[in-house]
């Protein structure tokens, strides 16, 4: 939220942000950034129907979430993203986190080259391994949708 008390002060709009938060259980910064902490990652823009989770944090009760509501936290993501390529100011800093941390906690991982995704699996049981489609290996990865189905974490 101290990202949001720089965008304002304004209790309403902050009070906005904080459902829309709430709502998308983003708990760190980090949790709407792309892995490498460089840049938004747009998912985070608009509602989604699907449920992803980047913590493990039990929320409290949920809000009904209005379309001002949205228009304030699109208009907050836009003041921290001070270019059109989602590219961070201040990206974020190296991950410290050890090996048990992201394998229970988090829902996927890369290798460091970016030519396998690990996704957990909708069970929290195993993970899939997807390997990166030729030709996209820049800003925007695209994986194939076939996998290897893994019992191990990576």
């Amino acid at each position: 939220m101290e990202a949001a008390i720089e965008y304002t002060r304004k209790a309403s709009l902050l009070k906005s942000i904080n459902k829309v938060r709430m709502a998308l259980n983003v708990v760190w910064f980090s949790d709407i950034v792309t892995v490498d902490g460089g840049r938004l990652d747009n998912m985070w823009r608009q509602p989604h129907q699907y449920k992803i989770h980047r913590n493990s944090y039990q929320w409290p009760k949920k809000h009904h979430i209005t379309k001002f509501d949205w228009r304030i936290w699109r208009a907050w993501m836009q003041s921290i993203n001070r270019y059109q390529n989602n590219d961070l100011a201040h990206p974020l800093g190296e991950w410290n986190c050890d090996r048990d941390s992201w394998v229970t906690e988090w829902d996927s991982v890369s290798t460091l080259n970016d030519e396998l995704l690990y996704i957990r699996s909708s069970q929290g049981i195993g993970w899939t391994r997807h390997v990166i489609q030729p030709g996209h290996r820049r800003r925007r990865k695209t994986y194939y949708i076939d996998c290897l189905s893994c019992r191990e974490p990576p």
